[in-house]
């Protein structure tokens, strides 16, 4: 799913953890706001998600590291805070 550069704004919905054949999630570039929801965890063979260059806050969600099937993610460029989990 790829909804990168299309000026989306307001909060990622914790209803994206109902696609459970997602595989592939690029959020990226728009004006996203919020956090990102934990539930997106719950995607069990999701590989890549990538919010970069949006306004979310808060923490990245702490199941991150558990997903076994991600690969590659990018959080970057936005306003959370804490420390990456699974770093100490």
């Amino acid at each position: 799913m790829d909804f990168s550069h299309n000026k989306l704004s307001g909060p990622i919905t914790p209803d994206i953890s109902q696609c459970k054949l997602l595989t592939f999630v690029d959020l990226s570039r728009n004006q996203l706001s919020g956090e990102i929801p934990n539930e997106i965890t719950t995607i069990r063979i999701l590989n890549y998600l990538n919010v970069s260059r949006n306004n979310l806050i808060g923490s990245i969600p702490p199941p991150i590291p558990t997903m076994q099937s991600l690969t590659s993610v990018d959080f970057s460029y936005n306003n959370l805070s804490g420390l990456v989990p699974g770093t100490g």
